[in-house]
C-alpha cells in the first residue's frame, strides 16, 4: 500500500513540475533572451532527432546542436 502511495505522489510531483515549467515559459515569452533560447532549443531538438540522439533539447555534441544560453539572476532596480 505504501509503495502505491509513493508512486502516486511521485507522479503528482512530476506533473506539478511540468506545470511550473509551462507557467514559467508563458510568463517569460516576451522577455529578453527567451525567444533566442527557444530557437536554440528547437534547433537542438531537431538536430538530436536527426542524429539519433533522442528527443532532447540538450546539447549533445551532435552536429547542429549548441549549448543553451545560461542566464544569471541580476539585480533589480526600481525607478520612480
Amino acid at each position: 500500500m505504501e509503495n502505491t502511495l509513493l508512486v502516486g505522489l511521485s507522479r503528482q510531483m512530476t506533473l506539478e513540475r511540468q506545470m511550473d515549467v509551462v507557467a514559467n515559459n508563458v510568463a517569460n515569452v516576451n522577455t529578453n533572451g527567451f525567444a533566442k533560447e527557444f530557437r536554440v532549443a528547437q534547433a537542438n531538438l531537431q538536430a538530436n532527432i536527426v542524429a539519433g540522439k533522442g528527443n532532447t533539447f540538450a546539447y549533445t555534441g551532435a552536429a547542429g546542436t549548441s549549448p543553451l544560453p545560461t542566464f544569471t539572476r541580476g539585480t533589480t532596480t526600481l525607478s520612480l
